[in-house]
């Protein structure tokens, strides 16, 4: 580790059903983390030494200081970013840990999916960075659907969806405003990017098919795949997908929010193409 200094005491951070330790943080310091996490994690401060010896206390993340405005994150004595304050040094630390417990994650389990409720169901849209899902997910809570999440889509083994709210850049100022939403059950899965200029005429799919495209996007589908299976089995019986490309987000939210009550009222509505 190169030469410089450990901001005093650390915090411990629960999210996930598990938790990591990070070092190098005082509490304002800690402050500025627990603003960059969601608020469904817990963020507690605890006594850690720059260079703990037991390696059971040994934290997954460490920031030092080398100068006044270079701040080092460290995890298992490798350099991994430099960044030029402790605030951005905490906005990293909190990104890298979120992911972390959403792959060790046990007691749900995590998607890389948007999540919006909508008339006591949700509408789930899974897909890697870059898909889209921030943008759709702002466009559904803008046309007044509830914020759930727009990364972090958490799947309990009943198949009950749980909120992972934080504010995002493209997301409503609003969006995360108000007491956090209750589980809820899944009614639809849009799998689909946008793509300038296309037109929406989704294949639709139903059972086991319906989740294949949620099931590709669990952040432990490679460690864990037996779980993200059983997460997507517990959801099969409830939901239906719509595949393919989109065009503007505004202008396909409204439709997807009827879709969500017309399947609800009347689930076989759905054929080969909708």
């Amino acid at each position: 580790m190169s030469a410089g200094h450990a901001l005093p005491g650390g915090a411990s951070v629960l999210g996930f059903g598990g938790s990591l330790d990070v070092a190098g943080f005082d509490l304002e310091a800690i402050d500025q983390l627990r603003a960059a996490l969601p608020p469904t994690f817990s963020v507690d401060a605890v006594p850690h030494s720059s260079d703990a010896p037991d390696p059971s206390t040994t934290p997954a993340y460490r920031v030092v200081q080398t100068t006044e405005d270079r701040f080092e994150i460290w995890a298992d004595d490798r350099e991994i970013a430099v960044l030029p304050s402790i605030a951005t040094a905490a906005v990293q630390v909190a990104a890298r840990v979120e992911l972390d417990l959403a792959a060790a994650a046990t007691t749900t389990t995590v998607f890389h999916a948007g999540v919006v409720g909508w008339h006591g169901r949700a509408l789930v849209m899974p897909g890697r960075s870059g898909a889209g899902k921030t943008t759709l997910t702002a466009a559904l809570v803008r046309a007044g659907a509830t914020y759930y999440t727009d990364d972090f889509a958490s799947i309990d083994v009943g198949g009950w969806i749980h909120p992972h709210r934080r504010m995002r850049p493209g997301l409503p100022d609003d969006a995360a405003d108000g007491p956090e939403p209750p589980p809820i059950e899944p009614a639809l899965v849009i799998a689909t990017k946008f793509e300038p200029g296309a037109t929406w005429t989704p294949e639709a799919r139903r059972g086991a098919g319906a989740t294949l495209d949620l099931v590709e996007h669990a952040f432990a589908v490679t460690e864990r795949p037996d779980q993200a299976l059983a997460a997507a089995r517990a959801i099969a019986p409830s939901v239906a997908t719509l595949r393919g490309p989109r065009g503007e987000a505004e202008e396909l939210a409204p439709v997807l929010l009827a879709l969500v009550d017309a399947v609800v009222a009347n689930p076989e509505m759905l054929t080969a193409r909708y």
